[in-house]
């Protein structure tokens, strides 16, 4: 029997936070005896490692400060990890120099691992639940699971129902105070299940549930988390 053996570091535990990738390893193994084969890499994650993730993989910011950005190694990784064409692989590369923000070649390697790993369903129901989380889809649509699990994956907490909006700000960790909960409202940037509060004294209610038990809290565009009602 063939095996890839993968191992991987990273930043912390919340990829729709902000964590990323600091390194990537795996091995080739048939019948469980290695091969020799196998690729390695570290990655400089264009942000701080924090204490508690250094402790765990020893991994310091400053190790990794002159390692390649995963931009830099996305063609290698794609021509490694999946079956795309000669010719896709090098659009993506252009793409991902042209435009790096746009993160062509990482979005393609994550859809192509994802369906080889969990089938193109998976994949898709993935996709939707990212899309949505951050304004560009309907939550009303998804998988109540795929939800709940993408939620928790970004960061969620328990609350109970009738706790106001204000509250749940500061619980969830987006904001420090019930000060800058009200400022972040009055400056248009705190939603609810991706509509802008305008409200400060706003208590949500049973029709603002999603997923069976969920709120879905944003600050700004990229700052997001999920309240479990209960």
């Amino acid at each position: 029997m063939r095996e890839i053996v993968f191992d991987t570091e990273t930043t912390g535990l919340n990829p729709l936070g902000g964590d990323r990738m600091v390194e990537i390893g795996c091995v080739e193994m048939v019948n469980r005896v290695e091969t020799g084969r196998h690729f390695h890499c570290y990655f400089n994650p264009e942000r701080a490692v924090p204490f508690e993730a250094e402790m765990v993989h020893g991994l310091s910011t400053i190790f990794l400060s002159d390692k390649p950005l995963f931009s830099e190694k996305v063609g290698e990784l794609l021509r490694i990890f999946t079956f795309l064409t000669h010719e896709e692989i090098e659009d993506l590369e252009a793409q991902t120099a042209e435009k790096p923000f746009l993160r062509a070649g990482q979005k393609a390697l994550a859809d192509a691992v994802t369906t080889l790993v969990h089938g193109e369903s998976e994949t898709a129901q993935a996709k939707a639940a990212a899309a949505a989380l951050f304004g560009s889809g309907d939550l009303g649509a998804l998988n109540g699971a795929t939800l709940a699990s993408a939620l928790r994956e970004a960061g969620s907490v328990r609350a109970a129902a009738g706790t106001s909006v204000i509250d749940l700000l500061v619980a969830s960790g987006l904001v420090k105070s019930k000060g800058e909960a009200r400022r972040t409202i009055s400056e248009g940037g705190a939603y609810l299940n991706n509509q802008r509060i305008t409200d400060p004294d706003l208590v949500p209610g049973e029709q603002d549930v999603v997923a069976g038990g969920w709120l879905v809290l944003r600050r700004g565009k990229k700052h997001l988390a999920g309240v479990e009602l209960g």
